[in-house]
């Protein structure tokens, strides 16, 4: 299929440290059958990656390169490419991580479900790890008991992944926004700086009345962790570090009595199963760092519920029930509970 421009879109690749990855990711989109405008911002690397990065695209038209003069995580540096984006109006912006790489037709599968659905206002594609033979998300899910996932991770590539369908969220390293759901919601949480900021953009997008979609047919390819294993920690750290916000944010009050009691179950139980593994410093590190962030936490979730548009019921219906298939002591926790819930 010949290519064509599109240059109502606009796709932002974070760099940190790692221009080969970048590069690897940028040609993946300048192969697309449908052309976007690709927004490399660099979050302040250390090593000569601006530089390769420069040397790689600066003759190249649909490249643009932003460079922060500090790291802003994952939240502020990609904030920055969609700040680049609304200000030059391109109706839709996306991310693909910079570990990851798009089969040639990913954008045109995505905008053509957004063709499809002119009501939603997030898509995903199907994100396989890079063997390509097992999922790694096909969209999140945010659960009855508190705690977002990935949706399918872990499952065979050709297990259940090919329909279409509406769903709860969607991974920030795999996604296509419309521009006016990101007037309306909000861009990342900076706080959040990495992880689970993608989730608490699609509850935000859930509590205007917008679902997320899920098309099959949008595929792409992810070496899972490659940036957070350079700093030993920093993925436990983050684990609980977030969901508390997210949690906090977003419930409504009507659905607290309900869902409170069982998210601080999975936290603690979560937490106590760091400890014992030896993860428990980061655990513990994190545990601390989303107490401090309760004030933010609790001026957000003033300001978010304001503006709430779908009911708490409505809103329920959409979680996911019990802790997610890979939460595998949770969901031993899960069926004890619903056994003596259905003895007494």
């Amino acid at each position: 299929m010949e290519k064509s421009n599109t240059p109502n879109t606009a796709i932002i690749v974070l760099n940190w440290n790692n221009a080969s990855d970048t590069i690897r990711s940028v040609h993946s989109l300048l192969e697309q059958t449908v052309l976007p405008k690709i927004v490399i911002v660099d979050n302040a690397s250390s090593d000569d990656s601006l530089q390769q990065i420069h040397q790689e695209f600066d003759d190249t038209d649909h490249v643009h390169i932003i460079a922060n003069s500090e790291n802003s995580g994952f939240t502020g540096g990609v904030n920055r490419g969609f700040h680049w984006a609304l200000k030059h109006d391109y109706a839709f912006i996306g991310t693909l991580n910079p570990d990851a790489t798009a089969k040639t037709d990913w954008l045109e599968q995505l905008l053509h479900a957004a063709d499809q659905q002119p009501k939603v206002g997030i898509f995903t594609g199907l994100f396989l790890n890079k063997a390509g033979d097992t999922i790694d998300s096909t969209g999140e899910l945010m659960t009855t008991w508190g705690i977002a996932g990935p949706r399918g991770r872990g499952k065979p590539a050709n297990n259940g992944a090919a329909m279409p369908t509406s769903i709860f969220g969607a991974s920030g390293g795999n996604v296509l926004y419309r521009r006016e759901l990101l007037r309306r919601a909000g861009l990342f949480d900076e706080r959040f700086f990495m992880y689970f900021e993608d989730i608490d953009l699609s509850y935000r997008a859930q509590l205007l009345g917008n679902q997320a979609y899920y098309q099959a047919s949008a595929i792409s390819y992810h070496d899972t962790g490659s940036s957070s294993r350079k700093i030993p920690g920093l993925t436990t750290r983050y684990f609980f570090r977030n969901p508390p916000m997210v949690f906090y944010k977003n419930t409504p009050l009507q659905l607290l009595p309900r869902l409170l009691p069982l998210f601080w179950l999975s936290y603690l139980l979560l937490l106590s199963k760091a400890i014992a593994s030896g993860r428990g410093g980061p655990a513990l590190i994190g545990a601390l760092q989303s107490l401090l962030l309760l004030p933010h936490t609790i001026r957000a979730r003033w300001q978010i519920q304001q503006w709430r548009q779908i009911e708490a019921e409505e809103l329920y219906s959409r979680l996911h029930p019990g802790p997610l298939d890979s939460q595998t002591g949770l969901r031993r926790v899960h069926r004890l509970l619903t056994t003596f819930t259905k003895k007494s």
